[in-house]
């Protein structure tokens, strides 16, 4: 799953073969910091997704400045009407012109629905704040105490200045265009660049993936090297690489690639202030991709896309009753409106298993949970399981809240959902099987389906994690069905996975803890009780949405459902009713099954199939 310079990367060592030690760089100390300068004309989201696991994972670096380019348009309109003029008799211009048209079209319509949404749902805008906008990093950057400048021209006099006068260690480019000596040599020990590609053989530019999906390449790299005249062309410091999976497109291949370029940039820079960087001349056939226009990079995706296989998000309910039920949205709209006025909106808590991009029943590729995830910013609140049972416990919840859960600890999920949750910034919770990990051997349930290759996360992935604010909880030792009375193998299960969390992540307490299956036939009242005196809060799996906490049954959980039309229909409670909160008990339940008591009142065991939820795992 990930190559062997990967694994090594996470122990902090160097990634490739070593060919010849470069002079030590400045030593970092406690009085002079190794100080750094950062070339950018990233995304606003991307660039502060560095600054910040910058400030997470290398404090012994200093950032002293950043300089970043926000280039205008060199285009008038003239221009681009004479530009069309003179291409259009060009076949994929023309099918490129069509393409930004139906695309104009389709914000327009994504914008419309989004306000519609938005009143239905009773809800103000920006529920997870402001879109982060340039102003937002620079205000950041200030309060860090590190120097931004912006500029429309990154080769003018006033940027060389500001370079200078910052007196930096090395520079560090991170998305800008093609910078010229005198910039990137200021630096004492010059330059280094992150490149998405495999170097020499993919020199220049171009999306993370495009040249190595057109040549139907099976995996892609990103690369560290030291910047020279020449484009590319400089000795590498490190590279990562991973696989590239039937589902990937190049949005999940950018997204992967833009999460390891900072792994690798973080790796790379500790060694450079430590002075054991090792580089390695690049050798082999490489090939320049430079002047590609917009509408040849449009004929060149539209290829890839056609020897791609699609992924095709399957309904779990039947269409008619998914029209059916969003017929519903009146009376959901009067709902919410009386949710609003009592400031008490469920909390809804969903769960998956795995982020990948190989076929999986229990799984969801990277580019469709991107999708999803946006699609939630928007239109709920995305907290994390503590801010769910805050807001649960004092008894109000003012907006359309959701947390985001997932299962059993899969190892994809360390490169797949972390490229999106860490890049959109969303908190996630993982209910883990620690004698999965300590054991890496892959589940029972994926081997009776003869999916195979699907293994746990490792200790120091986890480690890792618990590190940068992902909630670490139990999902039993073995994925243990809980439904068992044996009081010896419930506590083997129960309590003996809390102390191999406790004891690999040295934490003291584990406070959460998700029964594996989680239906009412897999949590025995014996599973409940010692799952309730070891950890401050049990989860469930069969549906339904939280008003309050339970006094003696675990809180309920969903199914993360794949197509984004019955997320929403999900969300706003249209596919599963439960319209009394657990010590209310107005009212009964209903779901598409049977009913049975269960822990003093009706619990429900839905029949209908959710790919990722109510199918057993």
């Amino acid at each position: 799953m990930f190559n062997r310079s990967y694994m090594l990367f996470l122990h902090g060592l160097v990634s490739g073969p070593s060919v010849r030690q470069c002079q030590p760089c400045k030593p970092s100390n406690a009085v002079s910091k190794f100080r750094i300068v950062i070339f950018s004309s990233a995304s606003p989201t991307s660039l502060d997704h560095f600054l910040r696991r910058l400030e997470q994972d290398l404090p012994e670096v200093a950032v002293a400045g950043v300089l970043y380019e926000a280039r205008p348009s060199k285009l008038t309109r003239a221009k681009r009407i004479s530009r069309v003029l003179r291409l259009v008799r060009d076949s994929d211009f023309r099918a490129f012109l069509g393409h930004r048209i139906r695309q104009r079209l389709r914000r327009s319509l994504e914008k419309s629905s989004s306000f519609l949404l938005r009143v239905l749902h009773a809800a103000p805008r920006n529920l997870n704040g402001e879109p982060l906008a340039l102003g937002s990093i620079a205000a950041k950057c200030r309060a860090r105490q590190i120097e931004f400048h912006l500029t429309g021209d990154i080769h003018d006099s006033a940027s060389l200045e500001f370079i200078r006068a910052l007196v930096p260690d090395l520079g560090v480019i991170y998305g800008t265009r093609i910078l010229k000596p005198e910039l990137f040599s200021i630096p004492e020990g010059g330059s280094i660049n992150i490149h998405k590609h495999k170097l020499p053989y993919y020199r220049g530019g171009g999306a993370p993936g495009i040249w190595e999906l057109r040549d139907q390449q099976t995996e892609a790299t990103v690369s560290v090297h030291r910047v020279l005249k020449e484009v590319d062309a400089g000795s590498i410091l490190g590279e990562l690489s991973f696989p590239i999976a039937p589902f990937d497109t190049l949005e999940s291949i950018g997204l992967k690639a833009d999460l390891l370029a900072i792994d690798l940039l973080i790796d790379v820079l500790r060694n450079e202030s430590l002075g054991r960087t090792v580089e390695v001349p690049q050798v082999g056939p490489s090939m320049v991709y430079k002047g590609f226009q917009p509408h040849q990079i449009f004929a060149i995706e539209r290829q890839i896309q056609a020897q791609r296989l699609a992924f095709r998000p399957a309904p779990t309910r039947p269409i008619l009753k998914l029209v059916l039920r969003s017929l519903m949205y009146p009376a959901a709209f009067v709902r919410n409106l009386q949710r609003r006025r009592n400031k008490r909106f469920p909390v809804v808590i969903l769960f998956h298993h795995v982020i990948t991009d190989r076929p999986k029943l229990m799984g969801l590729p990277t580019a469709q949970f991107a999708a999803h995830i946006r699609f939630l910013k928007q239109h709920y609140k995305i907290v994390s399981l503590p801010e769910a049972i805050a807001q649960l416990q004092k008894g109000t919840v003012t907006v359309p809240t959701v947390a985001l859960t997932f299962d059993d600890g899969y190892a994809e999920n360390f490169l797949c959902l972390r490229a999106v949750a860490e890049r959109e910034r969303v908190p996630v919770s993982l209910f883990v099987c620690t004698q999965k990990v300590s054991e890496g051997v892959p589940f029972q349930h994926d081997l009776d389906k003869n999916e195979v290759g699907f293994s746990p996360l490792t200790w120091d992935q986890l480690r890792y994690l618990n590190q940068h604010e992902v909630l670490i909880g139990s999902h039993t030792r073995t994925h243990f069905d809980c439904g068992a009375t044996e009081l010896q193998n419930l506590n083997y299960e129960i309590i003996g996975s809390r102390d191999d969390l406790r004891r690999e992540l040295g934490r003291q307490t584990i406070e959460y803890f998700a029964f594996p299956k989680g239906h009412p036939r897999n949590m025995s009242l014996p599973a409940i009780n010692i799952a309730e005196k070891a950890y401050d809060f049990v989860f469930s799996a069969y549906g339904g949405v939280n008003y309050d906490l339970p006094e003696s049954d675990p809180l309920y959980r969903c199914g993360h459902p794949e197509s984004l039309w019955e997320l929403e229909l999900l969300m706003q409670g249209l596919l599963e009713f439960r319209k009394a909160s657990r010590t209310a008990k107005k009212e009964d339940s209903e779901l598409n099954g049977e009913t049975r008591t269960f822990a003093g009142e009706r619990a429900l065991v839905g029949t209908s199939r959710e790919p990722n939820a109510v199918r057993p795992d």
